[in-house]
């Protein structure tokens, strides 16, 4: 009796704790907000954002102002780096002209790259406190530099240098371009930021380009269903607020040649390729996206048989294509299996258990994420009032020509 009592309550609790692992494993995963890195036609936005679509904020490196044809979209403004600092200051003006503040600023377009915004660690520093603190300070959340791969010797720095100076950013926000075979790669990239950033106190990232590089001569079905499986993967991961394929461009016509043409949303002729609609219109928080159709994909092959040649010649020496084999921060990052999920979400969930911080930091992101439209601010402080000459405008001169020095010397 006594072992027939003891074997039912063995049961029960194995059925119990049964019961409690199949509930977490349904559970609804804190879904990433998919952005677009806008930089294409105006009128090419309508057919990305008709009805329930995926997108719900865009940036746009250039310095640029919002895009009328995505004003359901949260617009993301961007400081792209010390050569386009008279633009930034222009749109600095233009906000203030309407009396709106930005929710979100990013920084710096991958510093780590020579043909980038190529700053260092320390000259970037002293631009996030000057341009970027006084948002901060209003109330903005301000990004991180957005490296594209250098975690050790470029964001480590930076982060530790504006932690002596008594800041940090708001969030961490970075770049990455691999191999469409290797989404393994890309989840090792993604930890290693993480756990960069979590160092300093910063427990949220974006990523703001995601991309297939054209050396790697990807085939279009790879190049969608990376596209698909990495959000799906992202989507699982509860600190990466935001991502952005880089796919606003028309096939041929990529930003630049590192990039395959492969990752466009758009054909030749401006009509939405099936990456596009994946994109835009698939559910990329499940497994059971939609795949494009083996006819849609045997149209595109065949009108778009040039592709795999462009991509043939792309620069194999790009910076942007390096890995950070000098990452030390997490013993586990070279020995154990990058798609070890339960054990990597397992780990990450043990270090942010005790931190009230990532509780606190959720439950605001939860809200401001939503957020569409900007903040309005009267700036009747005179905030930004250097910007529209006088002393002030004298003195940043100034500052501007001792940072360039300052450059010239770490060089």
């Amino acid at each position: 009796m006594q072992i027939a009592s003891a074997f039912s309550r063995l049961s029960v609790a194995l059925f119990l704790a049964l019961a409690a692992l199949l509930i977490a494993g349904t559970q609804p995963a804190e879904a990433v907000q998919a952005g677009l890195p806008w930089g294409a036609r105006p009128q090419l936005a309508t057919q990305l954002v008709r009805g329930d679509t995926n997108f719900k904020w865009y940036h746009n490196w250039g310095n640029s102002r919002p895009v009328s044809t995505l004003s359901k979209l949260n617009y993301v403004p961007t400081l792209w780096g010390p050569s386009k600092l008279g633009a930034w200051h222009s749109l600095e003006r233009w906000y203030k002209n309407r009396g709106k503040r930005p929710k979100y600023i990013l920084f710096f377009n991958e510093p780590d790259v020579p043909s980038q915004s190529n700053s260092s660690p320390k000259q970037a520093a002293k631009y996030w406190v000057r341009e970027m603190l006084p948002w901060q300070r209003r109330g903005v959340k301000v990004s991180s530099a957005q490296i594209c791969w250098d975690t050790t010797n470029w964001l480590d720095p930076f982060l530790r240098q504006l932690r002596n100076m008594g800041h940090k950013p708001n969030f961490c926000a970075a770049h990455y371009y691999g191999s469409a075979t290797d989404l393994g790669r890309f989840k090792r990239y993604v930890r290693r930021v993480r756990s960069t950033c979590a160092k300093y106190g910063i427990h949220s990232l974006w990523l703001t380009e995601i991309g297939i590089m054209a050396s790697t001569q990807p085939q279009q079905n790879e190049v969608n269903n990376f596209a698909r499986e990495s959000f799906q993967w992202l989507a699982t991961q509860d600190y990466v607020k935001r991502a952005a394929w880089i796919g606003v461009f028309e096939y041929g016509s990529a930003y630049d040649g590192f990039m395959s043409t492969k990752n466009a949303y758009f054909s030749a002729g401006g009509g939405l390729r099936s990456l596009g609609r994946l994109m835009a219109y698939g559910n990329i928080r499940r497994r059971s996206m939609a795949r494009a159709s083996a006819h849609v994909q045997h149209i595109e092959r065949s009108l778009e048989s040039n592709g795999t040649l462009v991509d043939a010649l792309a620069p194999l020496d790009d910076p942007r294509g390096q890995w950070d084999n000098a990452f030390v921060d997490d013993a586990d990052d070279a020995t154990h299996d990058a798609n070890d999920d339960a054990f990597w979400d397992a780990k990450f969930a043990k270090q942010t258990a005790a931190d009230p911080e990532v509780a606190a930091e959720k439950a605001a992101d939860a809200k401001d994420l939503e957020q569409v439209h900007d903040d309005d601010d009267k700036f009747e402080d005179g905030f930004l009032a250097h910007l529209f000459g006088g002393k002030r405008g004298e003195e940043e001169e100034e500052e501007e020509r001792d940072l360039a020095v300052e450059e010239d010397d770490e060089e």
